[in-house]
């Protein structure tokens, strides 16, 4: 199975970082002034699946900061001719747990449209990565992340405002492989930006850098 696990591992820590430092970080003047009715995001976003280690709902306007309890969005960018939509979601159950998705899709021709994107491809040019915190407050030996490795997205409609489609798939925790996980029913609609932060800090910056080497590397092995 031709299963990047660094790819996924980068973006778990990544998607941790990130979320302690909007959950605390009081200092940044970057999330200070990000808001759901200061942010870049104005609408509402909806994402949510089951799978075999519980399900995952969120419906709400996205925000660095987290200030609503559940959301979802989405942001694009550009890079060499390709075009990459990674869309985000999160559940804040409780102070000591909340749930992160991410999912992201690219084409190495060029434009993301509607279409079938596998994980995991090992041929053609289109591919899609999933990754599922359920909890990311969890700072035990034992911390999932589970990436899904089969199975595929579907986007149903996308726009420069919004993308919309489908998703189910098996994979496995990206710390221990022997935990697996299947996801079934998933379902996403959520407002696009073209950046994710207003005026993003330092950290804010080095998480998206990343989280696009992370794809690029991904895009670069199919393309092989």
């Amino acid at each position: 199975m031709r299963f990047y696990l660094h790819t996924y591992i980068i973006l778990a820590v990544l998607a941790v970082s990130f979320s302690a430092v909007g959950c605390n970080d009081s200092s940044s003047t970057a999330s200070t002034t990000i808001s759901p009715t200061t942010g870049l995001f104005k609408t509402e976003g909806t994402l949510s699946f089951s799978s075999t280690k519980g399900s995952f709902s969120a419906k709400g306007i996205f925000d660095t900061l987290m200030t609503n309890a559940s959301a979802s969005g989405a942001f694009t960018y550009t890079e060499n001719k390709k075009t990459i939509v990674m869309v985000f979601a999160y559940n804040v159950v409780s102070q000591t747990n909340v749930q992160m998705v991410f999912s992201g899709s690219a084409d190495t021709i060029g434009t993301v449209s509607t279409g079938s994107y596998p994980f995991n491809p090992t041929s053609g040019t289109k591919i899609a990565i999933f990754g599922y915190i359920p909890n990311i407050m969890d700072t035990t030996a034992n911390t999932s992340f589970y990436a899904l490795t089969k199975g595929a997205l579907i986007i149903s409609s996308i726009s420069a405002s919004a993308v919309a489609g489908t998703f189910e798939g098996s994979g496995v925790n990206a710390f221990d492989t022997l935990q697996t996980i299947n996801i079934t029913t998933g379902t996403f609609n959520t407002p696009v930006v073209d950046h994710y932060h207003g005026t993003p800090g330092k950290i804010e910056t080095m998480a998206v850098q990343q989280i696009r080497s992370a794809v690029r590397k991904e895009l670069q092995r199919i393309e092989r």
